[in-house]
Parts: C-alpha cells; sequence; structure tokens
C-alpha cells in the first residue's frame, strides 16, 4: 500500500487531473509493485488496483531504455556523436516525463524524433534509421504493453483504477454495489441516519448491503473545516479529558471539536454557525463509535461479521428480513487494535 499526503497541494487529489498523474506516478515507478494506493485530503480517495503500479512500472521500463547510450548508436571518442546522443535522450526523457503526467498520450515521444529530422550528413541519417528510430518504436511498443493503455482517456483514470472516495474521518474502504446488481430492498435507517439499500448480486448468492450516509455529501467547505480542526495539534489531553466510558469520551469529543471548528471558522466564514454543532457531533460518533455507529441505527441488524484479515474480506452483517449480507466495506487491522 502507498499513501500520498496531499494537504497543502493546490490541485485536486484525484487521478483524472495530470498533476497529481505525475506526482503519484513518478513515485511509483521507484517503488515495489503495491495494490493500493490513498491519496490523503478531507475526501481520501483510495485505488484499489495493482494496474496502478504495473502503469508507473511500465513508464520506468521505458526510462531504462532511454538512458542506455549504446541504444543510440553512440561512438566511443567522436564528441559529435556524444552531444547527439545527450541532446536526443534528453528529448526522450522530457517525452516520457510529460507521459508521466498523461499515460494515454504518446506524442511526446513522436515529438522527440525532431532532433533526427535536423539536417545532418548521411551517416547521421543512417544512425538514425539503424538505431533512434528504433529505439523510439522500442520505447513505445514498452509503453502500449500496459494492458489497459488502450482504455485510458484523460478523464477515465479514476473509474480504470476503481477510485473509491469517503470522508478523511470514515474508516475502511467502501465499495459500491456491483454494476449489475438489482435492488431489492430499500428503507431508511433510524433518527434520519441515512439509509440502506439491498441489492441482489448476480454472481454471489449473498445479497449486497449498501449504506447511504449523509457524510459522503458533505460540502468541500464543511470537509475542509473539519480537515483542519482534526488535524489540529496539542501537546498533551487536556486535563478533563477521561475516556473511561464511551459517553464520556463521546461528550468530550464533541465539545472538543465545537470549540475548535467555531474558532476555525472565525478565520474562513464559509461554514454556518448552524452546522457547527451538526459536525461536532458527526465527528465525535465516528471517533467514539467508530465504523459501528451507523449500522447501530439499522433495527434490523443483528449481528456484524468482521473476518480476518479484513483488509481482503468485506464485513458482513446479519440482517432479520435477509439474513447474511455482504456489505462491501473492508476494515482494517490497526483500526481494529
Amino acid at each position: 500500500m502507498a499513501e500520498f499526503d496531499c494537504h497543502g497541494c493546490n490541485f485536486p487529489s484525484t487521478l483524472n487531473e495530470p498533476r497529481c498523474r505525475y506526482c503519484v506516478i513518478s513515485r511509483l515507478r521507484t517503488e515495489s509493485e503495491v495494490d493500493q494506493v490513498t491519496l490523503l485530503n478531507p475526501v481520501v480517495r483510495t485505488y484499489r488496483s495493482r494496474d496502478l503500479s504495473r502503469l508507473a512500472r511500465t513508464i520506468a521500463m521505458a526510462e531504462q531504455l532511454a538512458l542506455d547510450r549504446s541504444l543510440y548508436g553512440e561512438k566511443e571518442g567522436e564528441g559529435k556523436c556524444r552531444k547527439c546522443v545527450d541532446a536526443r535522450m534528453s528529448a526522450v526523457l522530457e517525452a516520457l516525463d510529460k507521459i508521466m503526467a498523461n499515460p494515454h498520450d504518446l506524442s511526446p515521444i513522436d515529438g522527440s524524433l525532431v532532433f533526427a529530422r535536423i539536417k545532418s550528413s548521411p551517416e547521421c541519417k543512417k544512425c538514425s534509421e539503424e538505431n533512434f528510430f528504433k529505439l523510439v518504436d522500442a520505447i513505445k511498443a514498452t509503453l502500449k504493453k500496459f494492458p489497459l493503455f488502450k482504455q485510458l482517456s484523460s478523464k477515465n483514470y479514476d473509474e480504470i483504477f476503481a477510485a473509491r472516495s469517503k470522508p478523511f474521518f470514515i474508516e475502511g474502504l467502501w465499495n459500491p454495489p456491483p454494476k449489475d446488481a438489482r435492488l431489492i430492498d430499500s428503507y431508511d435507517l433510524s433518527g434520519g441516519r441515512g439509509k440502506v439499500n439491498i441489492y441482489e448480486q448476480r454472481n454471489n448468492p449473498v445479497p449486497f448491503y449498501e449504506l447511504i450516509l449523509p457524510e459522503f455529501n458533505l460540502p468541500a467547505d464543511q470537509l475542509e473545516l473539519l480537515d483542519s480542526a482534526f488535524r489540529v495539534k496539542i501537546e498533551e489531553a487536556p486535563g478533563h479529558a477521561r475516556f473511561a466510558y464511551s459517553t464520556r469520551a463521546y461528550s468530550f469529543a464533541e465539545e472538543w471539536y465545537n470549540a475548535l471548528l467555531h474558532m476555525l471558522r472565525e478565520k474562513k466564514k464559509s461554514t454556518p454557525a448552524s452546522s457547527i454543532r451538526r459536525l461536532a457531533e458527526m465527528m465525535a460518533s465516528w471517533l467514539t463509535y467508530r465504523l459501528l455507529e451507523p449500522f447501530s441505527h439499522d433495527d434490523y441488524i443483528t449481528d456484524i461479521f468482521v473476518a480476518a484479515p479484513p483488509e481482503i474480506q468485506p464485513i458482513y452483517v446479519e440482517h432479520e428480513r435477509w439474513g447474511r449480507l455482504e456489505t462491501g466495506i473492508y476494515w482494517t487491522t490497526p483500526a481494529l487494535l
């Protein structure tokens, strides 16, 4: 798993943004293969696909070809050849640098051929045909070997690499129901907490349980305010913070975040004062009761099952109407400790 702290970045933390793609791919190309990439921000975006690592490694392989001076046809001891190879290598590496931001577009590689078309001697032209043109073709062929290359476009990276988004304070990885699932039941959670949808899965006898919570639709300014409050650093816990009982932990967290949010709101003025208490209650609930809190509002749930290891097996619930249900929510081992 690879994590990127995107706080302070002025660009959206999504692979649909070229500068974000560049940041992620340029780092992954020097790392061992990972099966999950997470971008940390008020909205946490997780890409649960090894293909992202494979794309980065494919570009790294192309770079290795570009760095091999022997493939340019350089002749030892000839300064003219050395300068030519330096210029061509620089052009190819610059092209690959651009491709890290836009892997779907290989036109920068073709642009590097301009150095070979500059008026030169017959010997240089022959060298270009025998070496440089073949090198460029080999680099393009290497990049095209990436299995998903033909599917990539400028705005579908989140879809191709299975992006999952959630507010930063919500634990686990939340997967939506399968695209071909059929809705068979729907009802509201108690206390206006949200909604439940239950789906029949085509290739799975176990129905799919989906939680729809208002947290996932919070306005960006409110998420940023909550994130700022969450990241406020304190040297030590206040003296009145006693967490022996969950009720005390909840009440302290609620008051603490209520105070922090009001304090931070004075700087931004973007969030209505009437929303501060609601946001504080939301944070307190997640910090105190965590992932179990929204399930507690479903009166039909009689049991919750967290299998080990939780990263590779979804949480299951026992439902009075539908029996065992798959939630599509994957918890993490550290969150359980």
